[in-house]
């Protein structure tokens, strides 16, 4: 509502670090770089069957959410399809609030935020869609949540131009208000936050290659031992997944070649809680999107189980990928 879809999709961006900020009493970062690994709140168990949990998936081309439901195997239904709230345009990275019960999804077109309401089987239905306040921004991307998710922090990526920051207060019932204006955060298209709750940030370790063009998607051992790099490989390309070694002391380090999601333009990444099973979106340039589903072995290595499974979307992008 603030200046149209902007023709160049989130898939197809460059992306540098931006700025850091300190709020309250976390470290909040906005970068370039969307490496969302999930919601960064606490699992909890959300499906009805032992051992069930939804995977939610935003797909950002056809305007809508699949719902799936997972087990210690892979995936174990799905998709059901849930459309975003009315005027909500291009839903992009997604967070999860346990406590509040709640899906918050950033709206790449319309620059802003949806939510919505989740059962206790997984199934979603849109609540509305909240606008930050001041600044208008537009082409919102990255989304996180306070620890105690009693705040949302988006990014927004405004066409390449600066980038800005806005935030909302998170009520009792999972509704949002806007804190403050819109800030500018000093880089240019800034497109991922994240918060580190313990407030304070190491210098650099190391700094290595991915293995593969267009980095997208992170995701982290649950012990902390190895990092997983979803590549986008051109969107038309295959996609890949490269697995580094992490040392004790946070040297990264690759550890054999990247393994093929068997679709093209690997983006959002996410693992499960006990670290067997992850999970990869695949764009599908000017196609259907799909979820490449990998074991990881007791060395951290990847071996891909079967074929990719259909969104029932169009083009899942960077961030868009959830476990409950």
């Amino acid at each position: 509502m603030w200046g149209g879809i902007d023709s160049t999709g989130p898939g197809d961006l460059d992306r540098t670090p931006a700025a850091g900020r300190r709020v309250q009493r976390w470290i909040l970062l906005v970068v370039l770089l969307a490496a969302a690994c999930g919601s960064g709140s606490a699992a909890a168990q959300v499906g009805e069957a032992p051992g069930t949990h939804p995977l939610w998936v935003t797909n950002w081309a056809s305007g809508d959410v699949s719902v799936f439901q997972i087990n210690a195997d892979g995936i174990a239904a799905g998709p059901a399809l849930v459309n975003v709230p009315a005027g909500a345009q291009n839903p992009l990275a997604a967070a999860y609030s346990a406590r509040r019960r709640r899906l918050y999804v950033s709206d790449w077109g319309s620059g802003d935020v949806s939510s919505f309401a989740v059962s206790r089987d997984g199934d979603l239905k849109p609540l509305g869609r909240w606008i930050p306040a001041s600044t208008k921004p537009t082409n919102s991307a990255g989304i996180a949540l306070s620890p105690a998710s009693t705040e949302l922090f988006l990014a927004n990526f405004n066409g390449g131009a600066t980038g800005s920051l806005s935030s909302f207060a998170i009520g009792r019932s999972g509704g949002l208000r806007p804190l403050g204006a819109t800030m500018a955060t000093g880089g240019r298209g800034s497109a991922g936050v994240a918060i580190e709750p313990g407030g304070a940030l190491g210098g650099l370790r190391s700094s290595v290659s991915s293995g593969a063009a267009g980095p997208r998607g992170l995701a982290i051992a649950p012990d902390g031992t190895h990092a997983y790099v979803a590549h986008y490989n051109g969107g038309t390309g295959e996609g890949s997944v490269s697995v580094l070694r992490i040392s004790p002391e946070g040297q990264l380090s690759p550890q054999g070649e990247p393994v093929a999601t068997g679709s093209s333009g690997a983006e959002a990444i996410a693992l499960d809680a006990a670290g067997h099973r992850l999970y990869v979106a695949n764009f599908n340039t000017d196609g259907p999107g799909s979820i490449t589903t990998f074991a990881v072995d007791a060395h951290g290595g990847l071996e891909r189980l079967g074929r990719p499974v259909l969104t029932g979307g169009r083009q899942p992008d960077f961030g868009g990928l959830v476990i409950g």
